[in-house]
């Protein structure tokens, strides 16, 4: 009954399906920010795997290599809660968030992965800044086990450092530069920077630089 319900109809089709709802609380108190919020999403990879409901609330992300969590199979069901805080002193601003995400797939399998994130920004200038931030990632169960393998036991966990520069030319437009570094631990086997997907095959380590320029419309 409780798989009918999350399906809402024959062949992956009905309301329940692709569906998405959430909240968000935002608190600021001088240089004090605060924020937590909540997103389920009730059988999101449902168009893509079984070619119904491709016009729900998420799009190509579950069908794509880039996410190794996803890839494991069929996701039933996706929620997340997350706790940021957020602190300014002059010109820098130090920010602590927390996020539990819980992934339910087809066949009785679940996982759960837990980020826990630092990161810090200082404007150099008006149109100069800076940032850096760590995310430390521990998870367990499912193990990937079916179309992508990202652990050889259920307590795979991520160190992953991100840094980089944006400079301001106008209010709208500005030119950024960014690397990411993540690394493997625990029982985890794949590296996988999210947008790129997984390192090939024996990596326990990967490396992402980015570049652009950005206008806002």
């Amino acid at each position: 009954m409780r798989s009918a319900i999350r399906r809402g109809g024959a062949d992956g089709t009905g309301f329940a399906n692709n569906r998405a709802y959430g909240f968000g609380l935002d608190y600021v108190y001088g240089a004090l920010h605060l924020v937590a919020s909540f997103l389920n999403l009730s059988n999101p990879s449902a168009g893509l795997a079984k070619s119904t409901n491709p016009n729900g609330a998420v799009g190509d992300e579950y069908s794509g290599s880039t996410s190794i969590f996803y890839n494991t199979g069929f996701v039933e069901r996706q929620r997340i809660y997350a706790l940021g805080a957020g602190y300014a002193i002059g010109p820098a601003t130090v920010n602590v968030v927390v996020t539990d995400t819980h992934l339910d797939y087809s066949g009785a399998h679940h996982l759960r992965v837990d980020n826990y994130e630092i990161n810090g920004r200082y404007l150099v200038t008006p149109a100069l800044s800076a940032g850096i931030g760590y995310i430390y990632t521990d998870g367990d169960g499912y193990t990937g086990t079916g179309a992508t393998s990202f652990a050889t036991g259920d307590r795979p966990k991520w160190h992953q450092v991100n840094a980089g520069i944006s400079y301001l030319f106008s209010k709208r437009t500005d030119v950024h530069l960014s690397a990411v570094y993540q690394r493997l631990a625990g029982d985890a086997s794949v590296v996988a920077i999210n947008v790129f997907g997984p390192a090939g095959v024996g990596r326990n380590s990967q490396l992402a630089l980015i570049g652009g320029l950005r206008h806002r419309f």
